[in-house]
């Protein structure tokens, strides 16, 4: 009877651990699908809230007393960013302020013990993030600040911890864009500088790293707030090129991955737009084509997404001032009606 009492709480854990898995994997499922789905915002909100509910009893359930801490902050950490996410901005606060105490307290706990920092850091980083969105900027720098010497702290034990240097870059990164958009220069640039030095010094180390080169892509979009348009169009250019080349060999060796062949599509964009203010009409049109048949393959294979209408229409739109200033003027009319009509596909 004694063994089988411990075969039966053996498969009892088992379970356990398996429906733990087989729900977090469904919460991010039901988010991931139903973004972008026209009119399904309540619904997805809904799901998502209920099967992290799920999630959250399932995990303490799981923990065992001395991992029920570990639990709760997990799981107050992961609520911050739904909460994030849907715009719950007041309820994502709340949760990254919970997720950061209990963190907190671990470490005051155990000194010693480096694995809460991380914990503790990502929540600071959190809270950054939604003091930046309701414009609270230099609580949000504090917040930065503080999420930033405690992934220095980790990083001090633990110089090549992957998990730690991509917080710290998503920190710069974010802390760059918080003080952009407060018109800090010096601090934006300051953060910017230092998230591309950290995302070159990783490339460096794994070049065929996926992963790494798409955030590099990103960091390359900080590093065009250095060259205004009209002030620095070549050096501008360039960076935008070479966002591209990267983005064209991700595509290219990972062809099912929509984030590649989205920001690929963008980052034509960007090139169009600076073709189209220097003058060079030619390279708009090749530019703007270019974006707008990325997207639509987008499309073709996720017709339910609004985000992906709402930049073919936009891009529809620019290719067809585009035409306009080539004097096509029948191309035009006709890409002005497919942006017409895509903006209208958003309105149903």
């Amino acid at each position: 009877q004694w063994r089988q009492a411990i075969i039966q709480r053996d498969l009892a854990e088992e379970h356990l651990t398996q429906a733990v898995d087989i729900t977090e994997r469904m919460l991010f499922d039901i988010d991931e699908k139903l973004t972008g789905v026209a009119g399904a915002g309540e619904l997805r909100n809904s799901l998502t809230y209920d099967a992290h509910s799920l999630l959250i009893k399932l995990r303490q359930k799981a923990a065992g007393r001395e991992d029920i801490e570990w639990a709760q902050m997990t799981a107050y950490y992961q609520k911050g960013n739904l909460a994030f996410r849907y715009g719950d901005l007041k309820e994502a606060e709340q949760a990254f302020e919970r997720s950061q105490e209990i963190a907190k307290a671990m470490v005051d706990q155990r000194p010693g013990y480096v694995e809460p920092y991380h914990s503790w850091a990502l929540s600071y980083h959190g809270l950054g993030k939604v003091k930046t969105q309701t414009l609270r900027f230099l609580e949000a720098y504090d917040d930065f600040d503080r999420a930033k010497q405690l992934a220095d702290f980790i990083l001090e034990d633990q110089p090549d911890e992957e998990d730690t240097l991509l917080l710290l870059l998503n920190i710069y990164q974010d802390w760059g864009d918080a003080a952009y958009e407060n018109r800090d220069i010096s601090i934006a640039h300051k953060n910017y500088k230092a998230g591309i030095e950290l995302i070159e010094q990783l490339i460096l180390e794994h070049p065929d790293d996926a992963d790494y080169l798409f955030l590099y892509t990103l960091m390359l979009d900080r590093k065009a707030h250095y060259f205004p348009i009209h002030i620095a169009p070549k050096e501008l250019l360039d960076i935008r090129e070479e966002a591209v080349d990267i983005l064209k060999r991700l595509v290219n060796d990972f062809p099912g991955i929509s984030k590649y062949q989205l920001n690929l599509a963008v980052a034509y964009e960007k090139l169009g737009d600076i073709s189209l203010k220097a003058g060079n009409l030619a390279g708009a049109k090749r530019y703007y084509s270019s974006a707008v048949s990325k997207m639509q393959a987008l499309y073709a294979a996720e017709p339910i997404n609004n985000h992906y209408k709402n930049i073919l229409a936009l891009n529809y739109g620019k290719l067809g001032e585009t035409m306009m200033e080539l004097s096509e003027f029948d191309s035009a009319r006709e890409l002005f009606e497919q942006e017409l009509g895509w903006a209208q596909t958003l309105t149903k």
